[in-house]
């Protein structure tokens, strides 16, 4: 089973954590705003195109901390390791397999933030 928990961990930070960063500073940095954008999203963008190169630099990486902190706490409820008000230890279990043949969980965060440090240089 580590094997699979390792693969799952490796595609959520690949998928949820690379491709939304690169789609959302790409999207921020270039979208140009329009009338039928909600006004959150045009406050947004405007936001981040007023900032300087560095100051961009220091928001996605914050964005990808908030991206990093979110997924581990997730992770933390599905093993058992992090309290989930209103529900016990051991209340949750991820299963894989269209006939469940397989469950993902127990070092989900541990396997997770070890995979965070050893990407760690990706922060930019």
């Amino acid at each position: 089973m580590k094997k699979l928990d390792e693969k799952f961990v490796r595609k959520i930070y690949e998928e949820v954590i690379d491709d939304n960063l690169t789609y959302y500073k790409s999207a921020y940095d270039n979208l140009e705003i329009s009338e039928d954008l909600p006004a959150e999203t045009k406050a947004d963008i405007l936001f981040v195109q007023s900032l300087s190169n560095e100051n961009k630099t220091i928001f996605h990486a914050h964005m990808k901390q908030v991206m990093i902190d979110t997924i581990s706490n997730l992770f933390g409820i599905i093993d058992g390791s992090s309290y989930l008000e209103g529900f016990n230890d051991g209340d949750f279990e991820l299963k894989y397999g269209a006939q469940i043949k397989s469950t993902i969980s127990g070092d989900l965060q541990d396997l997770f933030l070890e995979h965070v440090e050893e990407n760690q240089e990706k922060l930019d």
